[in-house]
């Protein structure tokens, strides 16, 4: 396996790379929920329709919090076309309407389907937005700055310079992969002006961890236009174990 592939497989271990991408994906997915109802309330038309019977649901702990209160509607589409549809409405409205009764309802031609009266649909399309975008904000904060890590480190990979790194510290990090606790640990290097750096590896797991101890040597690679920009690489930037001490 290539230092590469390497490096990308370790990449998965980032929670906060993992845990964003994760709320982007979801917050895409609220924003196009959101999209595709402010289109149907766009698309959306009044037609007339007359009430062809009421029925109610009761409220149980499984199903339905709260009772529902359902009117039975007949209507015909612009095509010409009949149609039926079970409209919600409040319990007040469904006290006072009767079979024969005029109740319109909304309708949207291009996906031949009603959606609820009043004000239910453009509070769930503001709310669906809303939720999309404070998701997809706490993705970028999570995703980006692991995101640029991962493209500098494999920037570095092949265009960085090798050195060695003695370790400064080995400690648990409050982040865990599949319950498992994951590791880093601190490290300082010079680069060809003698200039000492300090910097943090990746993510570790335990076994990885204990091979490391304040004093081993390991190989890292540095920017050489900003040497204080690296990664650790341990013992694979060695050539052979002999290397380190």
């Amino acid at each position: 396996m290539s230092a590469r592939l390497r490096h990308l497989k370790r990449s998965l271990r980032d929670v906060h790379l993992l845990a964003g991408a994760v709320f982007v994906f979801v917050g895409a997915g609220l924003l196009w929920t959101a999209i595709g109802m402010a289109l149907e309330l766009k698309q959306a038309v009044d037609l007339p329709a007359t009430v062809l019977d009421k029925s109610l649901t009761p409220a149980d702990r499984d199903q339905n919090p709260s009772t529902r209160y359902l009117v039975r509607v007949r209507f015909v589409e612009p095509g010409g076309q009949a149609g039926e549809s079970d409209q919600e409405v409040e319990p007040e409205v469904w006290e006072e309407l009767a079979a024969g009764d005029s109740y319109p309802v909304r309708y949207v031609p291009a996906k031949r389907k009603v959606i609820p009266s009043g004000i239910a649909e453009p509070i769930g399309a503001a709310i669906a937005g809303v939720m999309s975008i404070v998701v997809l904000l706490i993705g970028r904060w999570l995703v980006v700055p692991s995101a640029r890590q991962l493209l500098t480190e494999l920037r570095l990979l092949s265009g960085g310079t090798p050195a060695s790194a003695t370790v400064t510290e080995v400690f648990p990090t409050s982040s865990s992969l599949n319950r498992v606790t994951l590791w880093k640990l601190r490290y300082r290097y010079k680069d060809p002006t003698g200039q000492e750096h300090e910097a943090e590896s990746g993510f570790l797991m335990p076994d990885e961890a204990r091979e490391w101890q304040p004093g081993s040597v390991g190989a890292v690679r540095y920017d050489p236009r900003r040497p204080g920009t690296s990664m650790w690489l341990g013992s694979e930037g060695f050539t052979n174990d002999a290397s380190r001490s």
